[in-house]
């Protein structure tokens, strides 16, 4: 068992002379001392120098530091094991990962409890996680209580028996390239191709999948969401995701993600390949060369050189756009809200606002997402606004310009041109623009090369796998991303976050006003992000059935829960705290949880009085009077009703006279027998809980 303490209060391991229990050659209990079992066991980040036979003093000190901290180390040459030997040569010379924190530990629970005894316990991957939190190791030492190892190996093939499970099942739904395919059979996925389904024919199929991995063919709409009773994630492979339903699947708790990187080199090209276009009339004058006229006096194009180019938009396509303008020696202005003033200096553009780009802009390129701010951005006003002669290039969305007030701008010569790869109705078989001369358009070719159906096929695979087997989000649209180093990490932080907003919602009977989230010591080292969200979830679960770990801030933020975090790189009496703070009408109370070795979510305080209690299925709350008779009434009215009690833990506040208990239960209490409970003199106030 893994139990964390403070460093600061405890002696230096290697200073401390019990000797320690080991399991010797002969598989006998023999005593050695802990420097000995340090010179043979701990791996340190220091290399001998040649013919130093053991660790000096500062080298040990070192490994014990370092493995007081939690930070393993890598190893070339393998551990030698507590026989004095290498398991074996192959062992012997590969990398692996070694954690002497197990050392520490021993001592720290030798001195506390006298049960312990070392067991030389060779673990596989899963085993290795669970305990340590790190990569598969070859070989590792850990120490448990002697009740739970009983001197024995665990069984790798019961380990895996326990923890086989249902593969996660993804629907592919779009052409994609094979390799998507490939990663997600490769990272552990079932996965099935059926693309071309019309609505009703997906809408019959949904239900069975985990995962759906589109492109911009599929919509996903309100009623597919409905019957996708499984769905866990949707990975748009490419930026846009018009063709999702975002709110509906936030509210159904689904995960929205898209790959915003893989194809933004292409699409900005395509962008820089408009502008060249529209500013030298290439489509047009190709056309009139193939139709056998010799038009050379009718092209007459202008330079780009010198030009101010104005881009709506610096994100990730934005920005590559306006490095290769700058390379052409043109002068770049930038409207973005979230450009921030040394973002656009190391790009060597000017920020700006929208009017003022309006006024000085030869051409102007849009790279924006459709939403309530940029919907029609450019209309028949904002063209108004323009200078005369202007070009316009749109390879974002469709419905950014409105089409008609582009026609007569076209029309009456104030815009020179337009070059469009998105409209407002697509696939575009008609459209108030097309056959216009000043008009260059493509279907929606802005993605469409070779090297960005590769590149957004494996992240929108690798991406979708990742969550579905590890629990790691990237680029999601409606959740903070986790990344794979810290999803491992967080496993049970979220547990503790699940049962601390859990507790806090079910003693909450009033509306509530503001959520305070504080979190202190090392768990602040960690993405907090997603653990606000289970938080927060869980507190509100009891009042709304539907709140989910995606849809909860916005359910928030509709009822006007103000939500508020802090952090503290340290904690007073915990290596980690996290504490949940609820205000309502009536009161404002605080319930805080900690991890206890490493993985036991524990809650240490209640409304300011000390408890320490693990949370289980069925339990009973109780606020009451520090006064004596509390414990054996109601020791015997569970007694008579042949109520078992698994647990009991009581907490007194400190200068009065308020206690509180949680009891656990093997069975929830009947609606008699709590009314009994709750008159009780002693009781104040009672609650049923369910976890």
């Amino acid at each position: 068992m893994f139990v964390t303490t403070s460093t600061a209060t405890k002696p230096a391991p290697h200073i401390q002379t019990a000797p320690i229990e080991i399991i010797g050659k002969s598989g006998a209990i023999e005593k050695i001392s802990q420097n000995e079992l340090i010179n043979r066991n701990a791996p340190i980040p220091l290399k001998r120098k040649r013919g130093q036979r053991s660790w000096t003093a500062e080298q040990r000190e070192q490994a014990a530091s370092r493995a007081r901290r939690h930070k393993p180390w890598r190893y070339s040459t393998g551990p030698k094991t507590v026989e004095g030997k290498a398991k074996s040569s192959k062992n012997a010379t590969t990398h692996g990962l070694y954690t002497g924190i197990d050392l520490v530990f021993r001592w720290y629970m030798r001195e506390q409890a006298k049960f312990i005894r070392a067991v030389n316990c060779y673990t596989d991957t899963y085993r290795k996680c669970y305990l340590l939190g790190l990569p598969e190791p070859k070989f590792a030492f850990a120490f448990e209580p002697y009740s739970c190892y009983q001197g024995r190996l665990f069984s790798r093939t019961r380990q895996n028996q326990e923890l086989k499970m249902t593969k996660p099942k993804v629907l592919i739904s779009d052409e994609m390239n094979d390799l998507a395919e490939k990663i997600f059979r490769e990272k552990g996925c079932d996965v099935d191709v059926i693309t071309g389904k019309k609505p009703e024919e997906l809408k019959a199929i949904i239900g069975q999948y985990d995962g759906l991995a589109i492109r911009s063919s599929t919509k996903v709409t309100p009623e597919i969401l409905e019957a996708a009773t499984k769905l866990k994630v949707i990975g748009r492979a490419g930026i846009g995701v018009d063709n999702v339903d975002i709110p509906v699947a936030t509210n159904k708790g689904v995960i929205v993600m898209n790959t915003p990187f893989g194809n933004s080199i292409t699409t900005a090209e395509h962008a820089i390949a408009m502008m060249f276009a529209l500013a030298r009339d290439i489509p047009q004058a190709s056309a009139s060369t193939h139709a056998g006229k010799w038009e050379k006096n009718k092209f007459m194009g202008v330079e780009l050189y010198n030009k101010t180019l104005g881009l709506i938009g610096c994100g990730n396509i934005g920005s590559i756009v306006a490095d290769r303008a700058v390379g052409l020696k043109m002068n770049v202005l930038a409207y973005d809200p979230f450009l921030t003033n040394e973002r656009a200096v190391e790009l060597g553009v000017k920020k700006v606002e929208l009017d003022e780009l309006f006024a000085h802009a030869d051409f102007i390129t849009l790279h924006v997402p459709k939403n309530e701010k940029t919907k029609n951005i450019i209309n028949k006003d904002s063209i108004a606004k323009m200078k005369k002669g202007v070009r316009i290039i749109n390879c974002a969305r469709g419905g950014l310009i409105v089409e008609s007030d582009l026609k007569d701008a076209l029309d009456s010569g104030h815009v020179a041109g337009a070059a469009l790869d998105v409209f407002d109705v697509e696939p575009a078989k008609e459209n108030i623009l097309f056959g216009h001369e000043k008009l260059i358009c493509t279907p929606h070719l802005g993605a469409s090369t070779d090297e960005a159906q590769v590149n957004v096929a494996i992240q929108v695979a690798e991406q979708m796998a990742d969550y579905l087997t590890s629990g790691a989000i990237t680029n999601a649209l409606n959740m903070p991303s986790i990344s794979a180093e810290d999803a491992p990490r967080l496993k049970f932080y979220m547990k503790l976050a699940e049962q601390l907003g859990s507790f806090a919602g079910q003693i909450t009977e009033n509306a509530i006003k503001k959520v305070d989230i504080s979190f202190e010591g090392s768990v602040t080292e960690l993405n907090v992000k997603p653990l606000v969200q289970v938080l927060v979830a869980n507190l509100l679960k009891p009042q709304m059935e539907t709140v989910n770990m995606v849809n909860v801030m916005a359910i928030a933020e509709s009822r006007g829960i103000k939500i508020t975090e802090s952090r503290s790189a340290t904690s007073k009496e915990h290596r980690s705290l996290i504490a949940l703070t609820v205000e309502t009408d009536q009161r404002t109370r605080t319930v805080s949880g900690t991890l206890f070795t490493g993985r036991e979510p524990r809650i240490v305080n209640i409304e300011g009085v000390p408890i320490e209690a693990a949370l289980s299925k069925d339990m009973l709350f109780i606020r009451n009077e520090d006064k004596p008779g509390l414990i054996g009434a109601l020791g015997t009215i569970l007694g008579n009703a042949k109520q078992n009690i698994a647990d009991f833990r009581l907490g007194r506040a400190e200068g009065g006279d308020s206690a509180v208990c949680l009891v656990s239960l093997d069975a929830p209490l009947s609606d008699a027998l709590f009314k009994e409970v709750s008159s009780l003199p002693q009781v104040k106030t009672a609650k049923r809980l369910t976890f």
